[in-house]
Formats: structure tokens, C-alpha cells, sequence
């Protein structure tokens, strides 16, 4: 029998993943390489990077003490000079087991997690010289921001396709990014992961970027009967519009698989479509971890990066073009410290120059979502068994 609560949660799963994948696969430019339809908000509240890398080079102290479950303070200085300046002058009073970085204007500070004496020690010196501090701990983390030049058009449009291509799968999935060393992450290894990223891109864009007038057309008459309560028509309605929205997602899919698209991992294709056939099975899980690795994910040590895997490693953010202008937007890392500097010598590396950076301070996802791996949110506080109501996002009601 029709569930009206039971509707309006798929109908607020399927617009939510709808509008959420359409922000996120929008395409970061146009034919001309132009930036196009980036999300509105995100300009909204993405502050221009204020601070500069300089020429001087970046310096280590203690660099034994780092470890990734650190406590972070972060302070940043009108210049590099400034940075530096601090940095010779408080080496010789830090505790052993603290590091200290110099990265362009900012000193990023690790300390123990649980010595909160030396947190407000140092969070209060750093404040007398710089107006620009906060903390990077386990429950309040910032996200990383940068802005540079490429070379050429070339350049800035291959750079670009590859962060793109892995911010908008990661989601704790665990892949190495494409600023993983050469000497660890050999280049048959990446084209053949990049392949598999890039299907799995063309995938999700064919779930849910479609625009079909019959379909639009029934979501408008859907909404008419419930607001009148119509209940049969709500029901015929929900029906009809499922049956025409299945039917236009297995055309797409169908679509992406047989290389209409552009081309495509064949192996990882067949894979995927099994994957989603078997959302009711036991078999889902293992078809989940098969596809993760083909991706190129780490080697995982029960379930987990390994520690120097955590050091590089990104997770949520956006990256865009404008001509040769390459933003990256509230990028997060498993380490402050080192994944920005990582990131930025990759950049480099491809003749990158004129970079400028900032830390985006408490950067939070929307309230109400848990975030689970492998790329998963859930609604609610509770979690219900059974399988997910999306079979590509996981979407799973939970108890209110």
C-alpha cells in the first residue's frame, strides 16, 4: 500500500542526489576552456587565497614528531619573511615532541592531541604575532584552498581533468591521488586508473544528469496531487514516473557501457552494472571493494591508509578552470601538513607559478548527513537494516 512517508523520502533521496551529482559533475569548463555554472554558493562563500608560496623554500623542524592524528596550529604572516623570522626564533624553545613547518607565510605547528597545555601555550604566542591562527584538531578541521597559473592551455586542461576526475569519486574511498610520486605510482598504473576514474565519472553524470520533458512533466503533475491529496493519482503518478526514470537511466548506463559516451574501462563497466544489480545481494559488498580497487586505491592495512598513504592523501573538495587560472576550493586533507605542500609541488612540476593558497577554517559538510565509507551518506540518527534505497549512493533511511 502507498506509504506517503515513504514517498516523499525517496522523492527527497532522488532530488538531493540529483541536485548534489549535478553540482559535482558539473564540467569545471567550457568548449573556449572557460569556468561555467560552478555552483553558485561556492563562490558565495570561497574567499579569494590571500597568501603567497614566495621563492624562499619551505623548512622542517623536528619533522619525526609529525603524525597525522596530530593537533594542528596553523598562523599565518603578512609575509614570508615574517614566517620565517618566527620560525628561526622559536625552534630552540619547542617541546620534542612538537614539529614545525614552514609553508610559504604560514608555520603549521604539530602537536601531541592530548597536550592541551601546549596547544594554548603556542596558540597564544602565535596570536601575539599574527592575527591569522586557529586549530586543526579531531573534531575541528580546516580545508585547503589555492589558486595558480599553468603554462599553457594544455597543461591547465590535462591538470585539471585529473584532480577533477578524483575529487568527485574519492569520498574516502582511499585512491591515490594523481600527486602520488611517479616512483610509487608508475604511469601504466595511473592511465589505467585514470581510465577507470573517468568511467566511473561517465556513470554517475548518466544516472542523474538527464533533462527529459515527459519526465519533468510527471514530476509537476506528482507534485500537484500530493499538495491536493490526491492519493491516487499520487500513486499512479509515482509509478509512472519511476517506470520512465528507470527506463531513461538503463539508456544512459547502456550508453556509457557500449562507448557512446567516449571511451570507457570495459572491465570496470561490467563490473559497475554488476555491482548495481546486486543491491539486494550479499555479493554487493565485495563488488564495492573489487571496483575501489580498481580505481587505484591504496593498499589498505585493515580497512585503513597506511600512515605515509594518510600523509598525501585528499578527500572532498573542487577544483576549476579560467583560461590558464587553475582553483582548487576547500580541499580537505588527512594531513594539513603535508597533502597542501604535496599538492603544490605536483602543481609545480607541471610549470604551475604564481600561487597563492589560504586555509579555510571549520569547513563542514550539510548538518544531518553522516559521511561513511565507501562514499556514503546516511539521513537521520538511527540506522535501519536493510538495503540502500539508491543503489549507486547508498542512501539508507534511518530512524528519526
Amino acid at each position: 500500500m502507498w506509504n506517503p512517508i515513504r514517498l516523499a523520502l525517496v522523492q527527497f533521496a532522488r532530488v538531493f542526489a540529483a541536485s548534489a551529482l549535478v553540482l559535482a559533475l558539473a564540467q569545471p569548463q567550457s568548449t573556449d576552456g572557460q569556468s561555467n555554472d560552478a555552483p553558485r554558493w561556492r563562490a558565495d562563500h570561497a574567499s579569494v587565497p590571500r597568501f603567497n608560496f614566495g621563492t624562499a623554500p619551505g623548512m622542517v623542524w623536528n619533522p619525526a614528531a609529525e603524525r597525522p592524528s596530530a593537533a594542528i596550529l596553523v598562523a599565518s604572516f603578512p609575509d614570508t619573511g615574517a614566517a620565517a623570522e618566527m620560525f628561526k626564533t622559536v625552534t630552540n624553545r619547542l617541546p620534542a615532541a612538537a614539529s614545525l613547518t614552514l609553508f610559504g607565510e604560514s608555520l603549521l605547528l604539530s602537536l601531541p592531541q592530548d597536550r592541551d597545555d601546549l596547544r594554548k601555550q603556542w596558540r597564544s604566542e602565535f596570536a601575539d604575532r599574527s592575527t591569522n591562527v586557529f586549530e586543526d584538531t579531531a573534531g575541528r578541521h580546516a580545508a585547503f584552498s589555492l589558486v595558480c597559473q599553468a603554462p599553457d592551455a594544455k597543461t591547465a586542461e590535462a591538470l585539471v581533468s585529473q584532480l577533477d576526475d578524483y575529487l568527485k569519486i574519492e569520498h574516502s574511498r582511499g585512491l591515490i591521488p594523481p600527486w602520488q610520486s611517479s616512483a610509487r605510482y608508475p604511469a601504466t598504473n595511473r592511465a589505467h586508473d585514470e581510465l577507470a576514474r573517468q568511467t566511473l565519472v561517465k556513470f554517475l553524470k548518466a544516472m542523474y544528469d538527464y533533462e527529459n520533458p515527459d519526465l519533468n512533466a510527471l514530476g509537476e503533475e506528482l507534485r500537484h496531487a500530493n499538495q491536493t491529496g490526491d492519493e491516487s493519482a499520487a500513486i499512479r503518478l509515482h509509478g509512472e514516473y519511476q517506470l520512465l526514470d528507470d527506463q531513461l537511466r538503463r539508456k544512459n548506463l547502456d550508453a556509457v557501457r557500449n562507448g557512446l559516451r567516449g571511451p570507457v574501462d570495459t572491465n570496470f563497466a561490467d563490473l559497475y552494472l554488476a555491482r548495481m544489480r546486486a543491491v539486494h545481494d550479499p555479493s554487493y559488498g565485495s563488488l564495492s571493494e573489487k571496483l575501489d580497487r580498481r580505481l587505484g586505491q591504496f593498499p589498505l592495512v585493515n580497512g585503513q591508509l597506511a600512515p605515509e598513504d594518510k600523509r598525501i592523501a585528499g578527500g572532498g573538495g573542487w577544483v576549476s578552470r579560467d583560461g590558464l587560472t587553475i582553483s582548487v576550493t576547500f580541499m580537505s586533507f588527512y594531513d594539513l601538513v603535508n597533502g597542501p605542500a604535496t599538492l603544490v609541488h605536483w602543481l609545480a612540476d607541471g610549470k604551475c607559478f604564481d600561487f597563492k593558497y589560504d586555509y579555510v577554517f571549520e569547513f563542514d559538510w550539510q548538518p544531518g548527513f553522516v559521511f561513511t565509507s565507501p562514499g556514503r551518506f546516511e539521513i537521520g540518527t538511527g540506522v535501519t537494516p536493510g538495503p540502500p534505497l539508491d543503489p549507486l549512493l547508498g542512501i539508507r533511511r534511518r530512524k528519526t
